[in-house]
């Protein structure tokens, strides 16, 4: 989402699932602290 559009989508024929895969990518040096995903007010767990 860009200032609340869509900023890209595309038709997706299956239902939704669990989530398989995270990637963080990086441009020279950087590192990730914490994440967490948050869904009807309730953190979900990885």
């Amino acid at each position: 989402m860009i200032n609340d559009k869509p900023a890209y989508s595309l038709p997706f024929s299956h239902q939704p699932s669990d989530i398989i895969g995270m990637e963080y990518r990086f441009n020279g040096t950087g590192a990730i602290k914490n994440t967490k995903f948050i869904k009807d007010g309730q953190v979900t767990g990885l």
